[in-house]
């Protein structure tokens, strides 16, 4: 059985996606209680195992189904936001280049060490 595996991230903020995993979780509950009820109909009525096990595996593979392509979103997002950060990482490096440059380029080595520092 596929069971929902939700990590909650501070900055990941996928609202419609964190909602339909949050429906998902519900569902994969009642899809639980439903096996439980199978195991237990089966029981009081054996004769009827073929028929609750058919309908058990028609359930699971419907389920399967929904969090397939929810999986795969979420799995594109999270690929999206690592380029993203990645990105601003590169930005902020960037400008952090252009601000020291010109205390690298600089010829004017100064009287003292003090005198460089204040630079």
């Amino acid at each position: 059985m596929h069971h929902i595996h939700i990590t909650h991230s501070g900055s990941l903020c996928f609202p419609l996606i964190q909602i339909l995993e949050s429906q998902l979780k519900i569902k994969q509950q009642q899809v639980d209680e439903l096996e439980t009820q199978a195991v237990q109909l089966e029981a009081i009525q054996p004769e009827k195992s073929e028929v609750v096990q058919a309908k058990k595996v028609v359930v699971q593979e419907r389920f399967a189904k929904m969090l397939e392509p929810l999986q795969q979103r979420r799995s594109q997002l999270e690929r999206a936001k690592c380029i993203q950060q990645f990105l601003r990482d590169i930005e902020d490096e960037k400008m952090w280049i252009e601000e020291k440059m010109p205390q690298a380029e600089s010829t004017d080595y100064g009287n003292s060490l003090m005198g460089v520092q204040v630079k």
